[in-house]
């Protein structure tokens, strides 16, 4: 029984992991969306901590203490997480560092997880690549359907440009973007069946327009460097790439250019009919897409069957395609020259808008492509501005969405910095960049040694494993220039997957390398390996209750509000305070036990809590803001109220709701001085009057007791 469960293992272990892995990126990519919301997330963080712990356990357990490649990055990414876990105690915000903790731990798992499988299994970077190709073509698909079928996928979008289901288009785009080197290395891998190859030009095809429609500039630029990328690093696949690429562009541009003359699929605000009547012919201009470009791999594999090209026809081939791209670049720079501002000035006006702070963002429609502005200089120069006043430390890892508001100078709302060097120099200061700067030329480092033949050893000719491990090196270093000028970093269905290659990379060490052998162990060795492995356990149960606990004070404060509004002001207020013992960095507890007091009709207890959430963050102006509305307009305390929103005013002055919050605290305290100007004239009148009336009297005495 045994033997036929391990023969059976071995024949369809492959499918089986990549039905697994595809399961979970798939799970991630539609539970964590943009990341944004706490409670998916932390679902996903949940099921990712426990299965990272078991296989980095089980690696252990059978690899020992082997040589341990992709060490050093491994190690700078603890040191970072470290920083992350201990700049709560100066952070500004100690509730969202918490969160960043508690994301940051299990990136540091997925990457060690990778790094384990290098170790546990020599063939686990195939499932890994499947897993990942699957994923990118659901994502894909998912998302050109949400223009085919909108009513079914997305009938309330009012964007036109694609952003499920990430609902972040740049997200879209960047996966798209995964897709070109995916679907080059898929149609080049000679060892897969052709019919498989085959369906590398359509998906490509679809990749492209998938990317377009979402209007990325930045997912086109990565796709563009994950091309050069790989026609860099896989020189064997070079030519036999480049049929794939160029059916696929010239196919995917009549389907962009249609799709870009449509107005139902191009502009905001469409209502659903018009866009469902557009999807439906999306639909089959898509369908026609990849028919033809399905047909076209088959017919050229049948060519190539029965008869090869001569290596001097490729090299014609290679001659003129690298003719074509040269000549793209001469015919843009001529175009530049010869236009009104000239090569210098249109060099000058595209890096203007690029860097002001006051260029105005282009619209979304294909237009984009056309500009080079950007909002991304102002949450730069916001991050520069936190650095400045936080040198070394930062503000907190996570603190960058509420401390830039002191900086701000409009009123637009962003939750990250658009980029992990900004967002860690105003998080963490110079040993936050420190960290993840070298860690990532750590990673580098690794992936070279990774590529390169060890000393003396021979590679042979492009297996498919060197190849396998060459594009997961390029969809990594897509994804990190990628991280350095977006957020793509917090969006869980791109960074897991990205993350868990990255360190299957680094992990492997050189591909003429040999994995250790798992042999007998003494009876010492396998005690420290145990003892290892149940560390590596236990410190994965407590990031498990790290990752737990804000979530269940989340809750308990829902809960809490809930008994409230049925009267059950005790229990709510019982409710509140377990809250704040589960997480006591957090704020909600106490705004949840003001609003329970104050529904309850104790207007003076109400006020204890928001005072409390003022000492916790004084830093944080939402609490300033619920203290000065609370004085002001449950306890008429219109001076206390001016002089706490004052505070919030200087923690975020662009804020529309504080700034009617001070103006109407400055007319009631006005309102209040008048009438209490008017009370003490009233009184000097009255005063006036009992002083005349009494002197009235005097006299009138005084004449009655004159003799006459």
């Amino acid at each position: 029984m045994y033997s036929r469960a391990l023969i059976a293992w071995n024949r369809f272990d492959r499918y089986l992991v990549t039905a697994l892995l595809t399961a979970f990126f798939v799970w991630v990519v539609f539970q964590g969306e943009g990341g944004l919301q706490s409670g998916a997330i932390t679902a996903i963080w949940l099921v990712a901590l426990p299965l990272s712990a078991l296989i980095v356990s089980a690696s252990i357990l059978m690899r020992g203490t082997a040589r341990l490649f992709g060490g050093l990055t491994l190690g700078l990414l603890t040191l970072y997480t470290a920083l992350v876990a201990v700049s709560i105690v100066w952070s500004l915000i100690p509730s969202a560092t918490w969160l960043e903790f508690n994301r940051t731990v299990t990136y540091l798992a997925v990457f060690a997880t990778g790094i384990t499988l290098a170790r546990l299994w020599s063939k686990s970077w195939l499932p890994i690549i499947a897993a990942t190709t699957l994923t990118v073509s659901v994502v894909v698909i998912y998302a050109l359907l949400a223009k085919v079928a909108p009513a079914s996928v997305a009938p309330d979008e009012v964007f036109a440009r694609l952003r499920v289901p990430f609902n972040y288009w740049n997200a879209v785009g960047l996966s798209a973007a995964f897709g070109a080197p995916l679907f080059l290395w898929l149609g080049t891998e000679e060892r897969i069946h052709r019919l498989l190859r085959a369906a590398a030009y359509p998906l490509l095809g679809l990749c492209l327009v998938a990317l377009l429609l979402s209007y990325s500039r930045g997912g086109l630029l990565i796709a563009i460097i994950g091309v050069v990328c790989w026609f860099i690093l896989a020189p064997p696949k070079r030519l036999s790439s480049i049929p794939i690429l160029g059916a696929s562009i010239i196919a995917a541009t009549p389907a962009v250019a249609w799709t870009f003359s449509k107005s139902a699929l191009t502009e905001d605000n469409v209502d659903l009919v018009s866009r469902e009547a557009a999807g439906w012919e999306l639909g089959m201009v898509l369908v026609l897409l990849s028919v033809f470009l399905y047909g076209a791999a088959l017919l050229l594999q049948w060519l190539e069957s029965t008869g090869p090209l001569s290596a001097r026809t490729w090299a014609g081939v290679g001659k003129y395609s690298l003719g074509i791209l040269v000549v793209i670049p001469v015919v843009v720079v001529v175009a530049l020259a010869t236009s009104d501002k000239g090569l210098t000035g249109n060099i000058e006006s595209g890096w203007n808008s690029l860097t002001s702070e006051e260029a105005t963002t282009p619209a979304n429609s294909p237009s984009r492509f056309g500009s080079t502005a950007s909002v991304r200089s102002r949450y730069w120069r916001e991050a520069g501005d936190i650095w400045v006043n936080h040198y070394y430390k930062g503000s907190g890892a996570g603190t960058f969405e509420i401390t830039r508001k002191q900086y701000r100078r409009s009123p637009v709302v962003v939750a990250h910095a658009h980029g992990q060097v900004p967002q860690a120099l105003a998080d963490l200061g110079l040993a936050g960049v420190l960290l993840i700067v070298f860690a990532g030329l750590a990673w580098l480092v690794a992936a070279y040694r990774t590529l390169t033949p060890a000393a003396g050893a021979r590679m042979k000719s492009w297996e498919p494993e060197r190849s396998g491990f060459t594009v997961m090196t390029v969809l990594v270093i897509m994804f990190g220039i990628h991280s350095a000028i977006d957020w793509t970093w917090y969006v869980p269905g791109v960074a897991l997957p990205m993350l868990l290659i990255a360190g299957c990379v680094a992990g492997r060490g050189p591909l003429t390398r040999a994995l250790p052998a798992i042999g007998s162990l003494g009876r010492y060795k396998m005690i420290a390996r145990t003892a290892a492995a149940v560390v590596v356990l236990a410190a994965a149960g407590l990031a498990m209750w790290s990752v737990a606990q804000p979530q269940r004070a989340s809750d308990k404060v829902d809960r809490a509000l809930e008994l409230s509004d049925e009267k059950k002001f005790e229990q709510a207020a019982a409710e509140a305070r377990s809250a704040h013992r589960t997480n006591p960095t957090s704020v909600e507890p106490f705004f949840a036990l003001s609003t329970i007091e104050h529904t309850s009709g104790n207007l003076r207890g109400g006020l204890g809590p928001l005072e409390q959430a003022v000492r916790l963050q004084p830093a944080n102006p939402l609490a300033w803001e619920r203290l000065g509305e609370y004085f002001l307009f449950d306890l008429g305390r219109a001076q206390d109220a001016l002089s706490v929103l004052q505070r919030a005013v200087f923690l975020n002055p662009h804020d529309v709701n504080i700034s009617q919050l001070f103006i109407k605290a400055e007319a009631a305290l006005e309102i209040k001085r008048q009438r209490e100007a008017e009370a003490e004239r009233r009184l000097k009148r009255l005063k006036k009057r009992r002083k005349a009336r009494a002197q009235a009297e005097q006299e009138l005495m005084q004449n009655s007791q004159t003799p006459r």
